[in-house]
């Protein structure tokens, strides 16, 4: 993909844990796209929502390897279990400052704020981080129990399927039940 783009700036919108999948990187997936991001002057929006959720606890952020050219995306709704109260923010690196400023003044004009008790929700959570965090864990814990319950009866059915190692979801190929469903007169998602 960098080889076809040729403008002087370029941005990579990257999720780590995926979504839909939930796979993740390793360290060493992420060092490994390091000297690509420097050699091609890439900004990368590090879309880790989902990243206190690894079921292994081990979440890894391209933030902490190339800080520089990273800037973090999280929120409240995934990791704390509030979904539908969106408030997320995006840490910018010192060395991205003139777009973190234009960012902000774009958003000034199109965005109000967070809802009040979006706010007072937010201000709980963050004073209460390690009640936050252990809680956190115990969600990840049945996540990954639904997980591994789910992939089992995938692989009963000889279904194909990325197993998941954070979220929400099992992102499953029906590719083989295409003639099945035909029969029916599925050929579509548009039930």
């Amino acid at each position: 993909a960098t080889q076809k783009c040729t403008k002087k700036n370029k941005l990579l919108i990257f999720c780590n844990p995926d979504n839909p999948t939930g796979a993740t990187y390793s360290r060493d997936d992420l060092q490994a796209l390091i000297p690509v991001i420097r050699e091609h002057n890439i900004v990368v929006l590090s879309d880790e929502i989902y990243g206190f959720l690894e079921y292994s606890g081990e979440h890894h952020s391209l933030a902490e390897l190339c800080p520089d050219r990273t800037i973090f995306s999280s929120g409240l709704s995934k990791w704390a279990s509030s979904g539908g109260w969106r408030l997320g923010f995006h840490v910018f690196p010192n060395e991205l400052s003139e777009l973190c400023a234009g960012l902000t003044h774009a958003a000034s004009h199109t965005y109000t704020s967070a809802s009040a008790p979006i706010q007072y929700a937010a201000a709980e959570i963050y004073e209460n981080v390690p009640v936050c965090i252990e809680y956190s864990r115990h969600c990840t814990r049945i996540m990954s129990a639904v997980a591994s319950f789910v992939c089992s009866e995938l692989s009963s059915c000889n279904l194909k399927f990325v197993p998941p190692c954070s979220g929400y979801y099992v992102y499953v190929d029906f590719e083989m039940m295409r003639p099945c469903l035909a029969k029916m007169g599925i050929t579509s998602g548009d039930v």
